[in-house]
């Protein structure tokens, strides 16, 4: 799992700049963060990628070397080229799995151990309630993040599948800015402006 908070310190040495510098920069309202009972800051990883991107900065290697692990679950491989080309076109530099059906979907969930995984809900065989449960249920595999899409947009469903455990419901079709923005929002990721 990727690190989701850094001390100005590190930030300091990510950037090549003094304790100090990096202390400016929050009081100047450059990079946002904020203070733990005990007085010291805290930034969180989105507001350093959004700082960096802001004013042009290198991503340190120390923040971007294990890559967020995205696995897409579905079993129509037109929604899974979609996503997988909406997250690819974002250049987070993920790395994304791919599973057509819930057996498969079981195996990668516990190889792979992805960060987030975008699960269709109306698979073959074992169905996407079952393995948000199965997910759900297993300690080994806390902290992934999941986006639940089916087609069917009623509010039962809704309802279901995220008291089932699901971090977020998209219906079909697909809005591609909405699913990358909830993408962004899950993982703490910079959001690339869209051009208009």
């Amino acid at each position: 799992m990727i690190k989701n908070l850094f001390t100005t310190h590190e930030i300091a040495k990510f950037c090549s700049v003094d304790v100090s510098t990096i202390k400016n920069w929050i009081n100047e309202g450059k990079l946002r963060a904020y203070k733990t009972p005990g007085g010291h800051r805290r930034i969180n990883r989105k507001d350093l990628m959004q700082f960096l991107q802001d004013y042009g900065m290198p991503v340190p290697p120390q923040i971007k070397e294990e890559k967020i692990k995205v696995l897409i679950v579905d079993d129509n491989k037109d929604i899974v080229d979609i996503i997988s080309r909406v997250l690819k076109k974002q250049k987070w530099g993920l790395k994304i799995e791919i599973a057509y059906d819930g057996y498969e979907a079981g195996v990668k969930v516990t190889s792979f151990h992805p960060d987030l995984m975008f699960l269709d809900i109306d698979l073959p065989g074992v169905d996407g309630y079952k393995i948000l449960h199965n997910i759900k249920t297993n300690k080994s595999l806390a902290g992934i993040r999941i986006i639940a899409i089916t087609g069917k947009n009623i509010s039962e469903t809704k309802e279901r599948i995220l008291s089932g455990g699901a971090d977020i419901f998209l219906a079909k079709p697909l809005e591609l800015d909405k699913l990358v923005s909830m993408v962004a929002k899950l993982l703490a990721l910079p959001q690339r402006k869209t051009k208009k």
